[in-house]
């Protein structure tokens, strides 16, 4: 729990204070976005400190019995990407559209973000703000008028560097460190000015901040370097050391996790035990909420069918007789018959329960399932639903550094890419 005691004591630095106090953390996004912060809080609260999260509402019951306050916040990104036109737009994006798609489904959402933000902080009157990625981004004013100490606190890298892209620029690496260089500049620019710029000036000006300044083209980025506010990064330095050229006040503490393992609770349903002590460990085959977010049913159908084709086809090769998977299926609607070798698992299950019993993963990249993957130590392909999401980023880094084979894209799925990855999984002794 390293990572967890060093984002707590910069966190509180922040303050250079050391009374109990009231810290305010919102946070929103996917699953694996709220639950570092859930361990935070409840580090934070055990500490004796007044801790309220922001939170989804659907993520309610991660926080109960942990001795801290949440609060609600609208505009849940997940349930836009099913449920709205925008969302849906977004699924079948492109290299050309994708950034004014993503803009049109982002923006009603940011709306309802900042006033839950702005309303909450009014009420709260914290000592310390701990902005998570996406309020950190929306919410820079509302933080510098509320009076209290304040930092960053995000999943992925936020913060320019030459020594690798964006990661939302759609990998890890450029071909030279000026183009990492470059993407970042343009990134940065782009986003302001197609996604945040009006959108925060209307905010602002509705809820009676000051707009930000016409030097700002970066954003909330120019916004960070005048307050010289700290940011602290949540992932591996094993993974993705800092890089050198930045600032002391950028942090990368590792990823943060709950200390009360919910493998020591959980009691494993008879169907899922009888499937693992029937022969060789399985490979974990699970995309959390993507599978359910993209796409319609009768792609995830075909999806899911390729899937269990492949992992026949490649039991079927030469010495590799006990190739068999667990495949998370919640939210796919339509699933194919289970088979001897396939068990198709529809309700969740604790990461650190189920995987250190596998010998190897395939999942979305998404940085909370990441971070369990390499906790348990298991061989780990990748295979991105959010192209313009930071899934193809630690894609390239779990393949950098020979965790696991080349991504492909779920879009761009094919019998034969499956095929590769589980028999590259089970037979390369460098992963």
């Amino acid at each position: 729990h390293t990572a967890l005691h060093y984002a707590t004591h910069y966190i509180l630095l922040t303050a250079h204070c050391n009374t109990l106090m009231k810290i305010y953390i919102p946070c929103v996004g996917s699953r694996g976005d709220h639950q570092p912060f859930v361990a935070l809080s409840s580090e934070l609260s055990s500490r004796g400190h007044q801790v309220c999260m922001g939170i989804h509402e659907k993520y309610r019951s991660m926080c109960e019995g942990r001795g801290f306050e949440v609060r609600m916040i609208r505009g849940n990104i997940e349930d836009a990407l099913v449920n709205s036109p925008e969302g849906k737009a977004l699924q079948n994006a492109n290299v050309f559209n994708a950034l004014s798609r993503l803009t049109a489904m982002m923006v009603p959402l940011s709306r309802l973000q900042f006033e839950d933000i702005h309303n909450q902080v009014r009420e709260i009157q914290p000592d310390i703000i701990a902005a998570t990625t996406l309020p950190g981004n929306i919410g820079t004013r509302i933080m510098e008028a509320s009076g209290a100490k304040c930092c960053y606190i995000t999943t992925v890298p936020n913060y320019p560097t030459k020594y690798f892209a964006p990661p939302t620029s759609g990998g890890y690496q450029s071909m030279a460190y000026i183009f990492n260089t470059l993407k970042w500049a343009l990134g940065l620019r782009v986003a302001n000015y197609l996604m945040y710029k009006k959108t925060l000036n209307d905010l602002h000006k509705e809820f009676g901040y000051e707009p930000f300044p016409s030097s700002y083209t970066r954003g909330y980025m120019d916004a960070m370097e005048v307050n010289q506010y700290p940011i602290l990064h949540i992932y591996s330095p094993t993974l993705l050391p800092k890089p050198a050229d930045w600032p002391e006040r950028a942090k990368v503490c590792g990823f943060m996790e709950l200390k009360d393992s919910q493998a020591d609770a959980f009691q494993a349903p008879e169907d899922i035990q009888k499937f693992l002590d029937a022969g060789e460990a399985p490979i974990y085959i699970g995309f959390g909420s993507m599978l359910g977010a993209f796409f319609d049913d009768a792609w995830r159908r075909r999806f899911l069918d390729t899937i269990v084709k492949a992992v026949e086809e490649v039991a079927a090769m030469e010495g590799k007789g006990g190739v068999r998977a667990i495949i998370f299926t919640v939210g796919a609607g339509d699933i194919p018959p289970s088979i001897d070798r396939c068990f198709l698992l529809d309700r969740p299950v604790p990461h650190d329960w189920l995987l250190p019993k596998c010998r190897a993963c395939i999942i979305h990249g998404g940085a909370g399932t990441v971070s369990a993957c390499m906790k348990a130590g298991k061989p780990t392909g990748v295979i991105p639903f959010g192209l313009q999401s930071d899934q193809p980023f630690w894609a390239d880094i779990l393949h950098f550094r020979h965790v696991g084979p080349k991504w492909f894209g779920a879009k761009h799925f094919s019998l034969k890419k499956f095929r590769s990855m589980i028999a590259d999984l089970v037979t390369k002794e460098k992963y």
